[in-house]
């Protein structure tokens, strides 16, 4: 049997509070797995409990998880902030920019005036912009 710890007593205070229907945590370092729990339901109003493999939609956390194992990497001396990423990501070399629209509406780009580096991925200053940000772009990807 498992030992109680002090995290166990935390989310599944977590759990019967209230503040979430369930909740599955895990932990890892060097050597491997330190922690996991499952607390809760599944199902909000089910009695489908929680379990270590439950599967989640965590939707935006993908930034912040990327954003994690990239620091890491930088950590361990795999690759700088700084260095352009072209040479490793091709799709990130010889990237163009949208200036705008001619007057037969086609679309005007021109050559990105530096490289992209992680530091500027890790900061959202890259320049990339999503359609429903940029009315430009949406006219582009249309």
């Amino acid at each position: 049997m498992a030992v109680r710890t002090a995290m166990d007593d935390a989310l599944e205070q977590a759990v019967t509070s209230g503040r979430v229907p369930g909740v599955v945590a895990m932990a890892a370092d060097e050597t491997g797995v330190i922690y996991e729990g499952a607390f809760g339901s599944r199902e909000l109003g089910a009695n489908v409990p929680m379990t270590l493999d439950t599967v989640f939609l965590i939707a935006s956390m993908t930034k912040a998880i990327t954003s994690v194992a990239a620091v890491q990497l930088v950590e361990r001396g795999l690759i700088t902030l700084d260095e352009p990423l072209g040479a490793r990501f091709p799709e990130l070399a010889d990237l163009q920019v949208l200036e705008g629209f001619d007057a037969a509406g086609e679309p005007i780009l021109r050559p990105a005036r530096g490289p992209v580096t992680l530091r500027q991925l890790l900061t959202h200053t890259a320049g990339f912009s999503g359609g429903y940000w940029n009315p430009n772009m949406q006219r582009y990807m249309a």
